[in-house]
C-alpha cells in the first residue's frame, strides 16, 4: 500500500517510461524492494532477486566505509556494528518483505494483481518489452 511502489509499476507498464532510473537516499531499502518487484513482475527466480538484492553491498561498500569512518570516534564498537547492520542489504530484510506478500496475500501473484493490478496478461506484456 506505497504509492511511490504503485507509481513504480504503473511507470514500467509503458516501454516509452523504460530505461528508467529510481534511487533512495542511500539505495537499499526502497530501492531494494522497488528493484525486487519489478523483478517479480517479470518473473525473475526469487533466487535472483536475492542475488541482485545483495549486490547492492558491494556498491555502497565505499560509502558505508567513508561514513563510519566518519563516525568511529563518536561511538562504541556495539554501536558501529548497529550502523553497519542499518547500512547494509540483509537477505533477512528482503525475505520479511517476500514473506509478508505471502502472508497476506497468499501468494506474489496474487500480491502483483491486488496492489498494482498486474494480471497475468499485463505481466506477460510487460515481459515481451523487458526480457530478451
Amino acid at each position: 500500500n506505497n504509492p511511490s511502489f504503485k507509481e513504480l509499476i504503473k511507470t514500467i507498464q509503458n516501454p516509452d517510461n523504460l530505461g528508467l532510473v529510481h534511487h533512495c537516499a542511500v539505495g537499499k531499502d526502497r530501492t531494494g524492494i522497488g528493484g525486487a518487484l519489478i523483478l517479480l513482475a517479470l518473473d525473475v527466480p526469487e533466487e535472483t532477486i536475492m542475488e541482485d538484492y545483495l549486490d547492492t553491498n558491494i556498491h555502497l561498500q565505499p560509502m558505508v566505509e567513508k561514513m563510519a569512518q566518519a563516525i568511529q570516534h563518536q561511538y562504541n564498537e556495539q554501536e558501529l556494528q548497529q550502523f553497519y547492520a542499518l547500512m547494509s542489504a540483509r537477505e533477512d530484510y528482503l525475505q520479511a518483505a517476500l514473506d509478508a506478500m505471502d502472508d497476506l496475500y497468499g501468494s506474489k501473484t496474487a500480491f502483483m494483481e491486488q496492489e498494482f493490478g498486474l494480471t497475468a496478461e499485463k505481466r506477460k506484456q510487460l515481459q515481451s518489452y523487458c526480457l530478451t
